[in-house]
């Protein structure tokens, strides 16, 4: 199937009349190549608005050519523009590439609206990496099932219209129409492990196993079928436990089997956390936070946050800022506004 036909089959299923496509614009070839479907999806469909969001992360020195770049294709596309710049703390000790990938979808999400979808380039050798950098990890079948052609993002719809086709698909595609695009030196730098996996481990792979990155796709698929019937299966022992706050009771937790009890933890985390926790958090968070002493105060950290226990309830609790140190003059009769969005 041809890149045109798979990008339009997505649009006509995904897209909501009158939705509007916001194009994850990062200069590269995916996405360029994808500006160009959605540009000419919309020639076919005058109806639907495109806009296309770059994310500067300011980690090259030509980050500010690249946007300029981008910019005027945006422009020579007669496609609606937006920049976000965005700030790393490269000393957090988090990964470079996560801490990338997490603020380029906030930025993005920023400019998401009600039956919004927003489109990335990721396709098949892609998808083999993810899956493999999951192996690497040691991750079940929630891990294992990779990058979904679609998934719900913010107000809208996040789709991967090529998550179907292979890189050299989109390169010939990107020149058969004689596309620019942009060449970031950080995807050779090996040192980090998609960039080792796609120069030095896919080409081995490939030249031993042609089709080894659709068989990869297939099992991820099939990883995530089992991942949704498992979660359709616990769905309402997982309500049954949950307050009115989305704490989730230790006591009710308690009768089920270990197996059970694990599972309804991530489910219940899932929609709270970035990170899914590994085996030995989700072990901590069992045996230091829900056993804890009755009258013990516990927490365990998590990406973004904390998991607390209070009168017998699990709660999440999202990352805030210590205001112990804040102070500020108070004036009768007039409003004080609160740090951290603690009100007035």
């Amino acid at each position: 199937m041809s890149l045109r036909q798979q990008f339009t089959d997505s649009m006509l299923r995904y897209l909501p009349d009158g939705g509007r496509i916001v194009v994850g614009f990062s200069g590269g070839v995916d996405s360029r190549v994808l500006l160009r479907l959605a540009v000419e999806y919309r020639t076919c469909c005058p109806s639907t608005s495109i806009v296309a969001v770059h994310v500067h992360h300011g980690l090259s020195d030509k980050a500010d050519h690249w946007l300029a770049l981008c910019q005027q294709w945006a422009k020579e596309e007669e496609v609606e523009f937006v920049a976000e710049h965005v700030q790393l703390n490269l000393n957090s000790g988090d990964s470079i590439e996560q801490q990338a990938r997490h603020a380029r979808y906030q930025a993005i999400n920023q400019h998401m609206t009600h039956d919004d979808v927003l489109i990335t380039g990721q396709h098949l050798d892609d998808q083999a990496e993810t899956f493999l950098l999951a192996v690497k990890r040691g991750s079940g079948p929630k891990g294992l099932s990779s990058m979904a052609v679609c998934m719900p993002f913010g107000k809208g719809t996040l789709v991967r219209p090529l998550l179907g086709a292979q890189r050299q698909d989109i390169e010939q595609f990107a020149n058969d129409e004689a596309l620019q695009w942009l060449e970031d030196e950080s995807n050779q730098d090996t040192r980090f492990d998609r960039n080792f996996l796609r120069h030095e481990v896919m080409p081995l792979l490939s030249t031993r196993w042609p089709s080894f990155s659709k068989a990869v796709n297939r099992s991820a698929r099939l990883c995530a079928k089992q991942e949704r019937l498992l979660e359709e299966l616990l769905k309402p022992d997982l309500d049954a436990c949950l307050d009115s706050f989305m704490g989730i009771d230790v006591e009710a937790l308690n009768h089920f089997s270990e197996l059970k009890r694990d599972q309804l933890l991530r489910m219940w985390l899932e929609s709270q956390v970035t990170v899914l926790p590994s085996e030995v958090q989700l072990q901590k968070l069992w045996q230091e936070v829900a056993l804890a002493r009755v009258d013990a105060n516990p927490q365990i950290e998590m990406s973004g946050g904390v998991v607390r226990r209070f009168r017998g309830y699990l709660y999440w609790i999202t990352q805030q800022t210590d205001v112990t140190s804040w102070t500020h003059a108070l004036t009768l009769e007039e409003p004080l506004a609160l740090p951290d969005d603690l009100g007035s």
